[in-house]
């Protein structure tokens, strides 16, 4: 492990500001703690009493170049930071460790992504569309019968991503409720009194209960093949002709029962915080909702709320970045919430823009082999939200507080109190 120089008290503070769940709370702390990074120490050795020793990448460029050199930075089975709490319980077996597509590096890891790859490309996703609209139309139907308030985040994003991810799956209606409190619990964005530690004897449970309702649908699907998506993952053979392990078939099923819709939804509720606070900007789209338009938006959005916050990554040997030296084992916290407001890559970051010209250029999926999945899936599910809403609405304010989960993974709103007025139909 490389050993680090003595810093400034100033920037130590600063990386230890990303590495702490409770800074995600949607105030400027995380974006000024990462700006002072990025202008005086891009490429931070981080001592955190929580966490191993990681380096901290701030920099859009630096990340992208970690992300693009797959064969040299591994994922190692430990994408996300975690605590020295967590990795001590799962080495000692006192809690599931199921691993997820996201977990796995070079073969191993494009063997499991062609699995389900296909139902991805943009031909399928297309076709799904239609779908889609029908579910962003009930959405905002939903905000009408609320009346002129509702919590957006518990109300509305929570709901439309993850009816289109069970219907992807094709799971049954009526085991909604049940998985999207699992989910919720998995990924802390229930009530606040039913937050799990993950280390925790009861989170180790919830993963158990994930486990064997997916064990019964791969059984079920293997008796029973549909044209489902839990269809191709039950089925699922690897390039050799073997069956995918259970294991691995639970992880793609539990990332996208859970985090599958997590990062869409908390991209939503972003999103329409972020308007109502810029109302010049909702204007631009309500006077020209086209959908080159609401495309910018969209990738707007995402850059904006960057709903997942980092992704780790671990040196195979030696490597240069930049005039940095690192050395076989280190490990690098890549901060997509610093590089998707890096000055060096977007012009006045830290403004809202819905017709900003190189917004794309957003890390919110990652980049290279491990671009999420999902991409696509997630701007055709906003896309389809704000040419639903934009026409149908006539004014848009917080309602009270926002709260924010406050997460150094998966982050966003929990609560979104808003007061809006919906025209009765489209173009009244």
């Amino acid at each position: 492990m490389t050993t680090a120089e003595p810093a400034d008290n100033a920037l130590d503070l600063a990386a230890r500001t990303l590495l702490s769940p409770e800074a995600y709370d949607g105030s400027e702390t995380v974006n000024n703690a990462a700006r002072l990074l990025r202008d005086q120490s891009p490429i931070h050795y981080v001592e955190h009493p929580d966490y191993n020793p990681v380096w901290v990448l701030t920099r859009h460029a630096d990340v992208m170049e970690v992300e693009a050199h797959q064969k040299e930075w591994l994922q190692g089975g430990r994408p996300f930071l975690q605590t020295k709490h967590e990795i001590g319980r799962i080495e000692r077996g006192e809690v599931p460790d199921v691993p997820v597509l996201i977990d796995h590096d070079g073969d191993q890891h494009r063997a499991y992504r062609a699995i389900t790859q296909k139902w991805f490309t943009t031909r399928n996703l297309n076709r799904l569309s239609e779908r889609i609209t029908v579910l962003a139309k009930r959405a905002v139907d939903r905000m009408d019968e609320y009346g002129d308030t509702c919590d957006f985040a518990q109300d509305i994003a929570m709901h439309f991503p993850f009816e289109t991810i069970m219907s992807l799956l094709g799971l049954p209606e009526a085991d909604y409720p049940l998985l999207l409190d699992l989910s919720r619990r998995v990924l802390g964005s229930g009530p606040e009194e039913e937050r799990l530690n993950p280390g925790s004897d009861e989170y180790g449970a919830l993963i158990g209960e994930l486990f064997m309702y997916f064990n019964n649908i791969t059984e079920e699907r293997q008796a029973n093949p549909t044209e489902d998506l839990a269809s191709v993952i039950a089925n699922a053979e690897l390039p050799d002709g073997t069956e995918m392990p259970l294991i691995d078939k639970i992880g793609y099923y539990t990332i996208f029962a859970t985090a599958g819709h997590e990062t869409t939804a908390s991209s939503m509720s972003g999103g329409i915080l972020a308007l109502a606070q810029h109302p010049e900007q909702l204007q631009l789209l309500k006077d020209d909702p086209t959908p080159a338009n609401i495309r910018t938006a969209t990738d707007e959005i995402l850059r904006w709320v960057t709903p997942l916050k980092h992704f780790c990554r671990y040196a195979a040997g030696d490597y240069t970045l930049g005039d940095h030296q690192f050395h076989t084992g280190d490990r690098v916290y890549m901060s997509y919430a610093s590089a998707n407001r890096d000055e060096r890559t977007f012009d006045d970051p830290d403004t809202f823009d819905v017709t900003r010209k190189k917004a794309s250029s957003h890390l919110a999926f990652g980049f290279g082999v491990h671009h999420c999945l999902g991409a696509e899936l997630a701007r055709i599910q906003i896309r389809a939200l704000l040419t639903e809403l934009i026409p149908r609405l006539d004014s848009i304010a917080i309602n009270g507080t926002p709260e924010h989960i406050k997460a150094i993974s998966v982050s966003g709103l929990k609560h979104l109190p808003i007061h809006y007025n919906l025209y009765t139909n489209q173009g009244d």
